[in-house]
């Protein structure tokens, strides 16, 4: 399973945390959430507008 998570730096910025620390919670988030296969997390940082 692949999950795609896009963020702007202004979503980082509104949040708080850098990339890394993005990832870092997206993956804690979606493993105590529900048991999953082993699953790929790729985060991608658009350029905003």
């Amino acid at each position: 399973m692949q999950i795609i998570a896009r963020v702007t730096q202004g979503d980082l910025n509104e949040m708080g945390i850098t990339i890394n620390e993005f990832r870092e919670v997206l993956v804690k988030d979606i493993d105590d959430a529900r048991e999953y296969p082993p699953f790929d997390v790729t985060v991608e940082f658009i350029a905003e507008d």
